[in-house]
């Protein structure tokens, strides 16, 4: 009734309506255009920073209109002039979808103004470098702040890095020993089989110098490597 009423028709009604016809793409995307159309008579009367978060986002999406990201970038700007951060957080969570730099000033832009949600977000995005390259330094302190300021996801999601740290860490630092204690072992190894070499040559000169003065070989060799005789 709010939707079809012949003087004053219902922009939210209508965009309910596009919503709950989903299985019916043609009748949802009659409602969605309705919807459109009315909220830009909306704007034009009594703009609020929720109209124009739900106009930059049928503006990206291509929900009632055709998709248009320039346009849908003009709406961020004047949700964040109407210092409702909540919705410049929503507008951040809109762009991670297309522009993820865009997204991270809009959480910025939130963070700074005390929204847990979007150092939860930021803290997020730059410890797992999602779309851009990865800081876990910069996206532990977001999670700490995030944290501190009762966001239990926050909380847990940072336990969470930082075990993984700790785990990386540990495992390095065994490597390193793994590693170490194979070159020790390999150099070891070297040293015997060099001085059995050594050991071996000298015992041949012994042997020959009591054959030419004509005193009896011992008639065997020891090998050094082995520890047998031969």
């Amino acid at each position: 009734m709010a939707a079809e009423h012949p003087s004053k028709p219902n922009a939210y009604a209508q965009y309910q309506l596009g919503r709950m016809c989903a299985d019916s793409p043609g009748e949802a995307e009659k409602w969605y255009r309705l919807a459109y159309q009315g909220f830009l008579r909306i704007e034009q009367e009594m703009p609020d920073d929720k109209l124009y978060y739900r106009l930059g986002s049928m503006n990206l999406h291509g929900i009632g209109t055709e998709k248009n990201l320039d346009r849908a970038r003009e709406y961020p700007h004047k949700v964040a002039i109407t210092g409702n951060m909540d919705a410049v957080y929503g507008m951040g969570k809109l762009y991670l979808e297309s522009d993820v730099p865009k997204a991270i000033s809009m959480f910025e832009l939130a963070a700074e103004q005390g929204n847990i949600y979007a150092e939860y977000q930021l803290g997020k995005l730059y410890c797992f470098g999602q779309g851009m390259p990865q800081d876990l330094e910069v996206g532990m302190e977001w999670l700490k702040a995030s944290a501190s300021h009762g966001n239990e996801y926050a909380s847990v999601l940072l336990e969470k890095v930082q075990n993984h740290i700790h785990h990386q860490t540990t495992s390095a630092v065994f490597g390193l020993f793994r590693g170490l204690a194979g070159m020790i072992q390999n150099s070891a190894n070297n040293f015997i089989r060099r001085r059995n070499s050594i050991d071996r040559k000298q015992r041949q000169k012994i042997e020959k110098k009591k054959q030419a003065h004509g005193q009896r070989s011992s008639g065997y060799e020891y090998d050094y490597s082995e520890g047998q005789t031969m």
